[in-house]
C-alpha cells in the first residue's frame, strides 16, 4: 500500500480527513495572501492568532491541536496549523511535524487521509528534496497503518522534484561499516542492530588486522582495505542495484572510504559520516567529483583524539580532521568531548547518526560548542613529521643507550 502521495493541485481540492496549513512568523506577503485565502475557505483562526496562542514563540515543528472548520462546505473533516518558519527553518522541525502527524492519524480514528502543502518549502528555503523526504520519513515512523499523506503543489517542476525525492524514501538504504586499525571492529556488530532498529541495512567491511607500521609507512599495503571496500561496494550494488549506500568510516577507515570513492568512478554514497578521521586536511568534497549524492559529509571530532594528531605529524599523507575538522565547504564538522572510539557505541548511532542518515538532520545537543585551547603537546605532535622524527629519536637513545651498556661488558 501506498503512503505517501505527491498530486498536483492547491489542498482543499478534494474531499480528506485532515488539512495541514503553514503558520510561518515570517510569510512572504504573496505567502501570507495564498494563505488567507485557504483559511477562509475552511474557516479557521488567523496565522497570527494561531502563532501567539499555540505555539512557542520562535519554535518551529510544532503542530497545533486539531480543529474543526467553521465553514460547512469546506471539504476536509479537521484542521491544524504546523509551525514551519521563524526566520528560517531546519530538517529537524520537518521530521517533527511528520511524526506529529502520524500520531494523530494513530490517536484519531477519523483522521487517515492527511493533505499538507509543500511544507518547508516557502520561508524556510529548502527545495522540495530536503524538506519533503525529512516530512514524510517523520510521518511513516508514527502514522497509523491505514494512513496516508498527500503532498499537493500547483508548480509542475516542484511537484517532478518532490517525486524523485520521495522514491528514493521507499529505496532499500546501506550503510557500509568500516573499520580502523589494531582491531577486529566489535563495534560492528552493535551498531548494526541499532541501524536495523530503523530499518536501515548494515554490512559491516572488514579488512583483517591492520598494525600501526603498516598504516604509518606510505606505499601499495594501504590499498589493502581500499581494495576490499570497492569490491564490497560492487557486491552490494549488484544485490541491491536500486538501493541508497551510504558508509561510516573510523580512523584509518575513513582514509581507505575517501580513496575507494576518489579513484572508482562507479562508486556512488548517499550519505557519509568520518569519525576519528586521518584524511588529510587538504581533501575537498569536490574531489569526489559528484560522487557524494547527499552533502554534507558528517565529521565527527573528537577533542581528547591523540590517533589524528599522531597520524598528521607522521608526515605522510595523512591528516588530523579527527581532532581538529576541516574547516571547509560541505563539511560539518561536529566536535564532542570524546577519545578516539567513544563514538562507537549504539546510543551515539542512534542519537547522532540515525538522524543525519534518514533525514540529513545534524544534531547539535550534547556536542562540544565551545573548546579549551590546544595544550604545547598536542600542537607540537601535530607538526608535519614531527612523530617521524620522535620515533627515530627514541629508536637512537635506544641505540645509543645500548651501546653503553654493552661497552661495560666488553
Amino acid at each position: 500500500m501506498q503512503t505517501v502521495f505527491v498530486k498536483w493541485g492547491d489542498i482543499g481540492q478534494d474531499p480528506v480527513d485532515l488539512t495541514v496549513l503553514p503558520c510561518s512568523g515570517r510569510m512572504k506577503e504573496l505567502e501570507v495572501k495564498r494563505t488567507q485565502e485557504k483559511i477562509e475557505a475552511i474557516g479557521l483562526p488567523s496565522p497570527e492568532e494561531m502563532q501567539s496562542k499555540n505555539f512557542s514563540k520562535g519554535k518551529i515543528g510544532e503542530v497545533s491541536d486539531l480543529m474543526q472548520p467553521n465553514n460547512p462546505e469546506a471539504l476536509t473533516k479537521f484542521a491544524v496549523y504546523a509551525s514551519t518558519s521563524f526566520g528560517g527553518g531546519s530538517v529537524e522541525a520537518m521530521v517533527k511535524i511528520g511524526r506529529k502527524l502520524g500520531e494523530i492519524s494513530q490517536s484519531n480514528p477519523s483522521v487517515r487521509e492527511i493533505e499538507a502543502p509543500f511544507l518547508g518549502c516557502g520561508k524556510s528555503g529548502f527545495t522540495p528534496d530536503i524538506a519533503l523526504p525529512a516530512l514524510a520519513g517523520g510521518f511513516l515512523e508514527t502514522r497509523h497503518p491505514d494512513a496516508v499523506l498527500v503532498l499537493r503543489n500547483d508548480d509542475t517542476l516542484a511537484e517532478k522534484v518532490a517525486r524523485e525525492a520521495l522514491k528514493g524514501l521507499f529505496a532499500p538504504h546501506i550503510v557500509l561499516l568500516v573499520h580502523g586499525i589494531r582491531t577486529h571492529a566489535n563495534w560492528q556488530e552493535p551498531i548494526k542492530d541499532t541501524l536495523s532498529e530503523a530499518e536501515l541495512i548494515a554490512q559491516p567491511i572488514k579488512y583483517g588486522f591492520f598494525n600501526t607500521v603498516m598504516t604509518i609507512l606510505p606505499g601499495p599495503q594501504r590499498m589493502i582495505p581500499v581494495a576490499r571496500i570497492v569490491r564490497e561496494y560492487r557486491d552490494v550494488r549488484q544485490k541491491f542495484p536500486d538501493a541508497k549506500i551510504s558508509a561510516i568510516g573510523h580512523s584509518f577507515g575513513t582514509y581507505a572510504l575517501v580513496k575507494a570513492i576518489q579513484a572508482n568512478s562507479d562508486i556512488s554514497i548517499h550519505r557519509l559520516i568520518l569519525c576519528g578521521s586521518v584524511v588529510s586536511e587538504s581533501f575537498r568534497v569536490a574531489d569526489m567529483q559528484g560522487r557524494l549524492n547527499a552533502p554534507p559529509i558528517l565529521n565527527e571530532c573528537g577533542w581528547k583524539d591523540l590517533v589524528p594528531v599522531i597520524a598528521r605529524g607522521a608526515g605522510t599523507g595523512l591528516g588530523a580532521p579527527g581532532r581538529f575538522g576541516f574547516g571547509t565547504t560541505n563539511i560539518e564538522d561536529r566536535f564532542h568531548d570524546y577519545g578516539h572510539s567513544e563514538f562507537l557505541t549504539p546510543e551515539f548511532a542512534k542519537m547522532y547518526w540515525l538522524p543525519f542518515l534518514k533525514y540529513g538532520s545534524i544534531e547539535k545537543e550534547g556536542t562540544l560548542s565551545d573548546r579549551p585551547n590546544t595544550n604545547w603537546f598536542v600542537s607540537v605532535l601535530s607538526v608535519k613529521g614531527m612523530t617521524t622524527l620522535l620515533f627515530i629519536g627514541l629508536l637512537l637513545s635506544l641505540y645509543f643507550a645500548g651501546r653503553s651498556l654493552l661497552s661495560l661488558f666488553v
